[in-house]
């Protein structure tokens, strides 16, 4: 009982999906790694990851292998989106915009 009441209480949602949007030139170059393949669903726009059901302060590692162009400007939108504590359609999103080489990056 303790334990099914602390899986409830620290449960932020049940579903969560993740909209993965590449923005001006970039390019989704291969598959979303970091969950399973049926998880993942291509759209014109981009990619929608189901993550699943989310715990509070829990983070989770996706990986998107893309081609992006040199400069500042924005290459990927990330949205994600939940069901909040009324039920209501919740949202959160953020825009990638710094760049760092890597060893695995491929010119």
């Amino acid at each position: 009982f303790v334990n099914s009441l602390c899986n409830f209480l620290s449960t932020q949602t049940q579903n969560a999906t993740l909209h993965l949007l590449p923005k001006g030139s970039a390019e989704i170059v291969g598959p979303v790694i970091g969950v399973d393949e049926g998880k993942v669903t291509d759209a014109s726009w981009g990619r929608v990851v189901s993550l699943g059901p989310l715990q509070f302060g829990q983070s989770r590692e996706i990986v998107l292998p893309m081609k992006v162009s040199c400069g500042d400007e924005p290459y990927l939108e990330a949205l994600v989106v939940f069901a909040g504590p009324d039920g209501r359609e919740s949202r959160s999103e953020g825009l990638g915009t710094s760049r760092s080489a890597s060893a695995d990056a491929k010119a």
